[in-house]
């Protein structure tokens, strides 16, 4: 409950007061996507989680590339989330 206080006041802060702030000299442009990639390193717990977060962002590349607009971020998703649930299942059948 205080996390989701937390974020209610600070987006409710940052829309009446965000124009006011600098936010380019603060770097966080950079900081959004360091953070992501942070939770993800700390998501990888087998090689296969490894593997499917290459796939991922490889394929968010090639359909970037290929498609106009934001598709690219769900089909990379939908491609790496499909492979991998493809490999657990697999890999539940061998043992």
């Amino acid at each position: 409950m205080t996390s989701q206080l937390a974020w209610i006041s600070g987006s409710v802060g940052g829309a009446f007061f965000g124009s006011l702030i600098d936010h380019k000299g603060y770097g966080l442009p950079f900081a959004l996507p360091a953070l992501f990639i942070c939770l993800l390193v700390l998501q990888i717990k087998s090689p296969n989680h490894f593997w499917m977060m290459g796939i991922a962002g490889i394929s968010s590349l090639l359909f970037r590339w290929a498609f106009p607009g934001n598709w690219y971020i769900l089909l990379a998703a939908l491609l790496a989330s499909g492979i991998g649930v493809t490999i657990e299942i697999a890999g539940k059948r061998e043992r």
